[in-house]
């Protein structure tokens, strides 16, 4: 499988995974949430070939997406 991840996206997860008081500790549980989430949806709808493309940030919905 490859997943190519668009720069946006870095920044979006640092956005979603950073706290005030914990710093940088629960990004790696956000990271695999959200990515996890995109994939998932990927698998959900696509045609059951296997996971390619881009991860990108969908900004009208603020979730991440894999097209």
């Amino acid at each position: 499988h490859r997943l190519t991840v668009k720069p946006e996206v870095m920044g979006f997860l640092v956005r979603k995974g950073f706290h005030p008081k914990l710093g940088a500790r629960p990004m790696r549980d956000t990271i695999e949430r959200l990515v996890g989430e995109a994939i998932a949806a990927r698998l959900l709808i696509g045609d059951g070939g296997p996971v390619t493309g881009s991860l990108a940030v969908d900004a009208a919905e603020g979730v991440l997406v894999v097209r």
